[in-house]
């Protein structure tokens, strides 16, 4: 979510029925891709190879390159390389792959690389994915009307975290919801503009985004590096919970500009009237929760260039509600508006191979997951009363 989903209307109104909208603001389920579950846990299923070594997809040609792979006898394996896996977000299989087949290609040298700078970045998300409390100096905002909880710490950096249960949704909106980012300046809170470019090696990108935000003078503007991580394996980063992963964070050079791992950042607005914040890591991890549901989460730390003293508690609640309701009711208005957005249309058309793969990969996962629920109701069904509370504690 980050500031690009916190961030204020190009002009300085606020529309007021906009927080009326949210109840009448349903969404209605879209059916997903029918690619059959993958029998391995790498799917390429409508990549064809380039010549740079690179994988593309051609969305004229999409089946055809399906019944190659099928048809092919280990076309799959050929194509299943440790940069097409970094580019679908399979980090974790890349590492894994490293550490039990190390060889000299030049494929493993970018793939280090490339993990060495964001792998310990995602593990440290791990004890942030769990839901904060007041013990540890978090104010808690219910927005019971939506189901929102929003958590609130503020010290050197303003942390702010939001939970909430997505129902009727499917992997592949979700998805396309944060990988055409560029498409979210119609619906996000205060309408923020947004420009996106897509990595070539990784499934990465670089977000520019520019807002006005209410109670903060001037427009603010953002870098934002942004990774897609497909978390659907049983040993996932987050304690072993299956979803999809958006991690970000301004890059290195986001106060000056200049070339971050493969992407151009623009040096920063010389108008006093623009200021450039800096965003600390933030994620948003959609986990699966049923066939029918999806739990959002979203963390994130920010630094605002405001004092305390013009900024205060009061007005970080304010903002924080606002933002979630905001945020909520776009996002509800995007899944009904999901073709008319342009969302439908990018997603069918298969340009970039990790919608076959994150949506086979959720789809895998949720079949394991119904089979270790019906593993443990089968277990209660057949003990003994007297063994119940023992089979139970396994």
């Amino acid at each position: 979510m980050g500031l690009n989903s916190s961030c204020c209307s190009k002009d300085d109104s606020l529309e007021a029925d906009a927080l009326q909208r949210i109840s009448n603001e349903a969404s209605d389920p879209k059916a997903e891709t029918d690619e059959k579950l993958p029998g391995e846990p790498l799917v390429f299923s409508a990549i064809a190879s380039s010549e740079d070594g690179n994988a593309t997809a051609d969305s004229k040609n999409g089946e055809e390159g399906k019944k190659k792979v099928q048809d092919t006898p280990g076309l799959s394996d050929k194509l299943a390389t440790l940069r097409q896996m970094l580019r679908v977000g399979q980090f974790l299989e890349v590492e894994k792959q490293i550490e039990e087949e190390s060889t000299d290609r030049d494929e493993d040298t970018y793939a280090r690389s490339f993990l060495k700078s964001v792998m310990p970045q995602m593990r440290g998300i791990a004890p942030r994915a769990r839901l904060p409390s007041e013990k540890d100096g978090w104010a808690i905002l219910d927005l019971a009307d939506i189901g929102m909880h929003i958590y609130l710490k503020r010290s050197e950096t303003i942390d702010v975290c939001f939970s909430v249960d997505l129902p009727d949704v499917t992997w592949e909106q979700m998805l396309a919801m944060n990988w055409e980012a560029d498409l979210s300046s119609q619906w996000l809170p205060f309408n923020p503009e947004v420009a996106t470019t897509h990595g070539t090696n990784s499934s990465s990108m670089m977000m520019h985004v520019s807002a006005k935000i209410p109670v903060l003078p001037g427009h603010r503007e953002v870098i934002i590096c942004r990774h897609v991580v497909d978390c659907f394996s049983p040993d996932s980063v987050i304690d072993g919970r299956r979803g999809l992963l958006i991690v970000e964070k301004s890059p290195d050079n986001w106060n000056t500009g200049g070339k971050f791992m493969e992407f151009d950042v623009a040096p920063p607005s010389s108008s006093r009237w623009v200021t450039r914040d800096e965003q600390l890591e933030s994620f948003t991890f959609y986990e699966y929760v049923n066939p029918t549901t999806i739990r959002c989460m979203i963390t994130y730390k920010l630094i605002f260039q405001v004092p305390s003293w013009l900024f205060p508690d009061s007005a970080l609640h304010w903002l924080a509600k606002l933002t979630g309701r905001q945020w909520y009711a776009g996002l509800l208005g995007a899944l009904k508006k999901y073709t008319e957005y342009g969302y439908k249309a990018r997603a069918e058309a298969r340009e970039h191979p990790i919608y076959d793969a994150v949506v086979a990969r959720a789809r895998a996962a949720a079949a394991a997951l119904q089979v270790q629920v019906l593993e443990v109701h089968d277990l209660r069904d057949t003990s003994s009363p007297g063994d119940s509370g023992k089979a139970q504690r396994k």
